[in-house]
């Protein structure tokens, strides 16, 4: 009942007995043609061939190009990084150096204050001053200036002085 299920055929050509070939030397004529039939027969093994290169060699390429990509991803953001590391730590020096100099102005004013400066003052002998001390100076007339002329005793300068006036 199951043999018409199964497939009970034979191959019985590999119960064949094998047949030898026999290589045959063609003629020169031939030998030309039967080159040019092997050589396109390889043509296309060869663009096959040279096809699955490029192929490989196009997948490699496109991994080198992702993985440099990656690494220059990789390195940019370690730089940026570093940056704001440094913007951070000179944001702390400067929120340090702000109170620094708020401290310092502080006890300069302490310094500078008039309760500080009257008693160094006191401590120095000095005292405020009095009306009596203050003497007050009238400069109401004008400024004026007088040339003196020396005297001539050259005659040569009365001479120079003759000519000047008749040139003037």
């Amino acid at each position: 009942m199951n043999y018409y299920k199964e497939s009970v055929a034979y191959d019985y050509a590999l119960f064949m007995p094998k047949e030898e070939k026999k290589v045959v030397q063609l003629p020169r004529q031939y030998q030309k043609q039967q080159a040019k039939v092997i050589k396109k027969a390889a043509a296309p093994k060869a663009k096959v061939l040279a096809s699955n290169a490029l192929g490989a060699l196009s997948k490699v390429l496109t991994g080198a190009v992702i993985l440099t990509i990656v690494v220059l991803l990789i390195l940019t953001k370690v730089q940026i990084s570093e940056v704001h590391d440094k913007i951070a730590s000179a944001e702390k020096q400067i929120r340090v150096l702000d109170g620094e100099t708020t401290r310092l102005n502080t006890e300069l004013e302490k310094k500078i204050s008039y309760k500080n400066i009257e008693q160094a003052a006191k401590e120095l002998g000095m005292q405020k001053k009095q009306k009596t001390q203050v003497n007050y100076i009238n400069i109401s007339k004008e400024d004026c200036a007088e040339i003196i002329k020396a005297p001539k005793d050259d005659v040569l300068s009365t001479l120079s002085d003759a000519v000047l006036s008749v040139v003037e």
